[in-house]
């Protein structure tokens, strides 16, 4: 037997207490007398004054001694211990990392086969809980039925994303806490390609990791994209960059290619754990660019890339009180059906997928266009739920985020601006570009649209008559455009598709074959369509359909290669254990006593009144 709390065993000291209390108590003797006047004056000398003698064998003293000495031990909760159950928590890393073969025939297959070996050797009356912790966390089978346990985990495949071990840690810890009656511990079979470590969960008393791999070598196409030149010319510009993982000098052949036919076959030399960028000039015709590394290393699906270059003209409404100056600056960019019209003229329903306003903002969001908008220049005041204000300090570009689309090949660092207007815009935007003091570019999405706003003039020569204006609107136009945040992604994240006008569904395509349907009503029209559903490398299709006929086509693809996922090495996560606290204890708790202490406590206090009652 033990105490589940032993500190509470301190309430026994109420016992000595209540001792010297009937030690220290006055004790007098009932005497008959005829009056009491000769008695008053010495009352004040005898009333409440001690005297130091033994307790008397007083029945009351001891059902009170009773009473304390048992709530001291309910309190302290005494407990029966025995040999508790294991609720086995088993991780299964299912990221693109496991799909490595330097154990046959993978890394995946290796750690399937060691959790069925775990449940095998586990003793009778354990229990289990499969996760499988790839782009979301999915629980696979829960509970005591071994063989049905081990058939969930023999149909398991691995994925092409990171892992989202810190999610499956908390869902470990929530099934830990439904079973209070076991002492769970979570063991995650892993090469430990984590961006974060996972931490320990309160209810799991001991985590384990079981290393899986062996192999550190690889080498990994982990970004591609193709870019305009702004040399007039109309061409492309293919960009890849090729890293090696390893811990050693290699040659590489590199082989690159444009709508299936091939460009250039070339060996490049990479460093140790660095990386080489590879271009090369592209015709403006061309509408895939791929690149190929035929190296024999453990993860082959990282050597290979794709990008699709976007194909149809983006429809672009300019509303300026100037726009000569927006002209001239659209102009360099190619792929583009621009209309101008005067602020007068504006009707949400006139505008084609892509809104400029310049110098001009709508009173009313009503009136708001359902696509995708860029704010030039906005007016001061309260227009269409931004909160514009009169900056009348001159700002110097000090801070910007370097991984927004909108700085691609763009570096702003630097910029001195005259003037500017301070810009609180709808929830749902971050800043991009900062001065100290004030935000100079904010991008993101207002109910669904996308939205970027310059909160400054960009006819001021300071960037108006730079390379980088021209560059910086490109950059918007191409991320504002529907259904082209990117054309390239990594496995698991999200694609946001924005319906056109009078399409009623859209349908996406994946590489497999499998379609997704997304009706289009009016409750919908105008927000963006989130796709998740990237799991698989290739190329996806995006179709948009009115009534009668399809609107348009477009491509994206998903590629494998990740700046983490392709660093292979395997790596040892240190163990944790909880506290030798009450968690422990109470996990290998078989009975305890306490609630039978408290009846026992009610009745002795019971006794205790009918005894004082009586006297």
């Amino acid at each position: 037997m033990t105490f589940v709390s032993p500190l509470a065993l301190f309430l026994l000291l109420a016992i000595p207490i209540i001792i010297i209390f009937y030690i220290l108590r006055a004790r007098y003797e009932r005497i008959e007398v005829s009056s009491t006047l000769l008695w008053r004056n010495v009352i004040r000398d005898t009333e409440g004054k001690p005297t130091w003698r033994p307790p008397i064998r007083n029945i009351l003293l001891l059902l009170q001694l009773l009473i304390a000495a048992v709530i001291a031990i309910a309190v302290a909760r005494p407990a029966a211990l025995g040999t508790a159950a294991t609720h086995h928590v088993l991780i299964l890393d299912a990221s693109t990392s496991m799909q490595a073969t330097d154990t046959v025939p993978t890394r995946f297959a290796e750690a399937t086969r060691r959790v069925i070996e775990h449940i095998q050797a586990a003793p009778e009356g354990d229990s289990f809980s499969v996760l499988r912790a790839g782009a979301t966390v999915e629980l696979i089978e829960s509970g005591q039925d071994r063989q049905q346990v081990i058939g969930g985990v023999s149909s398991l495949k691995p994925g092409v994303a990171s892992s989202a071990v810190r999610s499956a840690m908390q869902i470990a810890g929530s099934l830990a806490r439904e079973r209070a009656g076991f002492r769970t511990i979570v063991t995650l079979f892993s090469d430990g390609a984590h961006e974060e470590q996972p931490g320990l969960e309160p209810g799991i008393e001991e985590f384990r990791h079981v290393a899986i791999g062996t192999a550190t070598n690889n080498v990994a196409v982990v970004a591609l994209q193709v870019r305009r030149i702004f040399d007039g010319s109309q061409r492309f510009q293919g960009f890849a960059r090729v890293t090696n993982f390893g811990g050693e000098l290699v040659h590489v052949p590199l082989r690159s290619m444009a709508d299936g036919v091939p460009l250039e076959s070339i060996a490049v030399r990479i460093g140790p754990r660095s990386s080489h960028d590879y271009v090369i000039s592209l015709s403006p015709t061309v509408r895939l660019f791929e690149v190929i590394l035929d190296a024999p290393d453990s993860l082959p699906l990282d050597n290979y890339a794709q990008a699709v270059v976007a194909s149809e003209d983006l429809d672009v409404t300019v509303v300026s009180t100037s726009p000569p100056f927006v002209e001239r600056g659209l102009g360099a960019i190619p792929n583009l059906r621009v209309s101008y019209i005067r602020p007068q003229q504006y009707r949400s329903e006139v505008v084609g997928a892509v809104t400029v306003f310049d110098g001009f903002l709508p009173r009313s969001r009503d009136v708001l266009p359902s696509g995708s908008i860029l704010v030039m220049n906005p007016p001061v005041g309260t227009f269409a739920g931004f909160e514009i204000a009169e900056v009348t300090q001159p700002q110097q570009i000090v801070r910007f985020n370097a991984r927004s689309d909108l700085l691609q090949s763009l570096d702003l660092a630097g910029v001195f601006l005259p003037r500017m207007v301070r810009v609180k815009p709808p929830a749902g935007t971050s800043p991009v570009v900062e001065s100290r003091d004030q935000t100079l570019v904010w991008q993101g999405f207002d109910e669904g649209r996308k939205l970027i706003v310059l909160a400054f003039d960009p006819r001021q020569p300071e960037i108006g008559q730079r390379l980088a204006f021209p560059l910086l609107l490109s950059n918007a136009l191409n991320w504002l455009a529907p259904n082209s945040g990117s054309q390239t992604m990594a496995p698991g994240q999200v694609y946001n598709i924005q319906p056109a006008r009078t399409a009623v569904d859209v349908v996406v395509r994946d590489p497999t074959g499998k379609t997704y349907l997304f009706p289009v009503n009016a409750a919908s029209r105008g927000r963006a369509i989130p796709f998740a559903e990237t799991q698989t490398v290739g190329r996806y299709a995006i179709v948009q359909r009115s009534a009668t006929a399809t609107l348009s086509q477009i491509w994206f693809t998903v590629n494998a290669g990740d700046e983490v996922q392709s660093d292979i090495r395997p790596r040892q996560l240190p163990g944790a254990t909880a506290s030798q606290g009450a968690l422990r204890l109470v996990d290998g708790v078989t009975w305890e006593f306490w609630p039978y202490l408290v009846v026992a406590a009610l009745l002795l206090l019971v006794t205790e009144w009918f005894v004082y009652a009586r006297r």
